[in-house]
């Protein structure tokens, strides 16, 4: 869900409108953050002309952006994409590196299965114990080989940097990256709503009679239904944020 769907719907901060700084303080996180759907429009908000729905937009456009530009949202959204981001990758371990956290670990299998073990009668004890050892030796063995030790190490880090990188680009540090791919979005799905498009009423829902509008995505239906002086007001507000933050 897109940030300014909160301005399509016309759910303005000020309180003649029905919503509180903390309700609109979070639905704003939730749409930087998870893109979850933001909360309609009040009974208040409802009731506007259609006219007088540009004017909420511009109260809204104020009440988001002051928000977002805070210096506590910002803190809260670092915070939270640090937590949903992997570690950046571990740098390429030498040979001996890797075959010692190797036996370490198979110390560690040895001794939690010796542990288990105890409890069988000695010839089941032996027979499990010397599969054990068997798979014990081969696992170290393998380790042994140094070229493919390297090689395993040179793919594990370009596969961790892979990952860290791409998480990087989903959960950037500055919230105004993500804000602006969400106005530019906003701005994409919003262009060129016909305001004169024609609906029907079909098995109790209103849809365009014309197919390529019933196609188009809920956002862009959002900003029909807003009426055209909400939608002007909305692509306004995106286009000055857009234009604040910059290339």
């Amino acid at each position: 869900m897109r940030l300014l769907v909160l301005v399509v719907v016309l759910a303005a901060a000020d309180s003649q409108y029905g919503f509180s700084n903390e309700r609109l303080t979070e639905a704003s996180f939730e749409a930087v953050t998870s893109g979850l759907r933001l909360p309609g429009p009040t009974k208040d908000l409802r009731a506007l002309s259609v006219e007088a729905r540009g004017t909420a937009v511009t109260v809204l456009g104020k009440a988001v952006r002051g928000i977002v530009e805070s210096l506590a949202f910002k803190e809260r959204y670092r915070a939270h994409v640090a937590q949903l981001r992997p570690k950046a990758p571990q740098p390429k371990r030498t040979h001996e590196q890797v075959l010692a956290e190797v036996k370490k670990q198979v110390a560690e299998q040895r001794a939690a299965a010796e542990k288990g073990l105890a409890q069988l009668d000695p010839a089941q004890r032996k027979q499990i114990q010397a599969t054990m050892d068997e798979a014990y030796a081969a696992q170290l063995e393998l380790y042994k080989d140094k070229d493919m030790v390297e090689m395993m190490e040179t793919q594990r880090v370009a596969s961790e940097q892979m990952a860290y990188d791409e998480a990087m680009k989903r959960y950037p540090d500055d919230v105004n990256v993500k804000v602006r791919e969400l106005l530019v979005s906003f701005l994409a799905e919003t262009e060129g709503v016909d305001h004169s498009a024609k609906t029907v009423s079909k098995n109790g829902k209103e849809v365009f009679t014309n197919a390529v509008n019933e196609r188009k995505s809920d956002l862009w239906k959002r900003a029909y239904r807003a009426g055209k002086p909400a939608t002007e007001a909305a692509r306004s507000f995106a286009r000055d944020w857009l234009a604040a933050l910059g290339k």
